[in-house]
């Protein structure tokens, strides 16, 4: 028993990673830990208008947890503690979710009526659909680009002004 304990604390330690089910190297990738620790999911259309390359990281990001109901609203928070004011902080009146609070509150219906009249003319919605809302008026078929007027209109409408 001795002798095997000693072989065991003479070893030296090599760390190795997962390449795939069953196979390890010492070789890391970071490219290849991630695509083992992540749940992969099909492509999104909508992914270029949010994550471009003059995208401000803080707002991309805002507009990616707004478009899959993450934010922390009040609807949200009301299930962590009782305490807490689920009313919208602009009016006051309806539950801060999602779609009341980007469109439907009166404040923020004005704002994005204001923000978006100029562009769009009549031809926008202050219901939670601005995507296909914006696609259907400029007649896009595929992906939204990137650098388009239109996914720079979103993301600032959904995200914030810096």
């Amino acid at each position: 028993m001795e002798n095997q304990r000693l072989k065991v604390v003479d070893a030296e330690d090599t760390p190795l990673w997962k390449q795939k089910e069953g196979t390890y190297k010492n070789l890391v990738s970071t490219k290849r830990t991630w695509h083992l620790i992540r749940q992969a999911a099909p492509i999104v259309n909508w992914h270029t208008g949010i994550w471009f390359q003059q995208a401000t990281s803080k707002y991309a990001f805002c507009t990616w947890l707004a478009l899959h109901n993450r934010l922390t609203t009040g609807d949200r928070m009301i299930t962590w503690s009782s305490s807490i004011d689920p009313a919208c902080i602009f009016c006051q009146h309806g539950i801060e979710i999602r779609n009341y609070l980007f469109f439907e509150c009166v404040f923020t219906a004005a704002v994005w009526t204001k923000l978006t009249r100029g562009l769009l003319g009549t031809h926008f919605s202050t219901n939670w659909h601005p995507f296909s809302a914006c696609k259907q008026h400029f007649g896009l078929q595929g992906p939204i680009s990137g650098s388009s007027c239109l996914s720079n209109l979103t993301t600032l409408a959904l995200a914030g002004k810096e």
